[in-house]
């Protein structure tokens, strides 16, 4: 392109390598432009006759010595171009590698997304559950409330009848004292009594005999009488 007279862009470099790095063709690129502009020019028309030749056998040995260095930088151009289709070789396959890897991961992550949304309707599940028994719990601790206040008025009515209970029995164990004492009173009336009508008895039972012998003197005395009353009225 030099020699064409053209200017030498990255874009037309890259055309003829036909791949490259753009980085790196500039990078090159500038470093070529450096060593070019380190060259003087001049014009073969401002020499002497006399120095025509020596100059054009320097230049010839310039060109020769240019020559060398653009093949030298067009083998350079060519490794790099080997190394950069290399590297392309390389990205590929790593390209190739990370779009597999990729598409492990998409699937993974749909089998995740699976997973997600099984986890996120046992996660529901488990909520309707822990909320039914929730509510299980609130009427069972409700029904035990309820419970507990029917065993309090049991324990309270229980508690109530056994005090009326005690108090009843006290009542009846006194009139039961009280009854079982007018019961010793009246028993030991009743002895005494019985002890007296003994004592009556044993009394009467020495007075008998004699009461035997006066009666039948007092009934012939009575006969007596009663004839004499008789013959008076006759």
């Amino acid at each position: 392109m030099h020699e064409q007279r053209q200017t030498v862009t990255v874009d037309r470099v890259r055309g003829l390598l036909g791949r490259g790095s753009r980085t790196t063709l500039l990078k090159h690129l500038q470093r070529w432009r450096e060593q070019s502009a380190s060259t003087p020019e001049f014009s073969l028309g401002d020499i002497p006759p006399q120095m025509l030749s020596l100059v054009e056998a320097l230049w010839r040995n310039a060109g020769e010595h240019a020559h060398a260095l653009l093949e030298k930088d067009r083998q350079q151009l060519n490794q790099m171009r080997n190394a950069l289709t290399d590297a392309e070789r390389v990205k590929e396959g790593q390209v190739q590698a990370l779009t597999a890897q990729l598409a492990t991961y998409q699937q993974r992550e749909h089998e995740m997304s699976k997973e997600l949304l099984h986890s996120k309707e046992a996660l529901a599940r488990l909520d309707a559950e822990h909320s039914h028994m929730r509510q299980l719990f609130e009427a069972s601790k409700q029904g035990l409330q309820e419970r507990e206040q029917q065993i309090k008025a049991l324990q309270k009515e229980l508690a109530d009848q056994s005090t009326s209970n005690l108090q009843r029995l006290r009542s009846e164990q006194e009139r039961y004292e009280s009854d079982v004492a007018r019961w010793l009173v009246q028993l030991d009336e009743t002895r005494q009594m019985l002890r007296k009508m003994t004592e009556r008895c044993t009394v009467l039972e020495k007075q008998l005999p004699n009461q035997k012998t006066k009666q039948p003197n007092r009934a012939v005395s009575s006969s007596k009488k009663t004839a004499r009353g008789n013959a008076t009225k006759k």
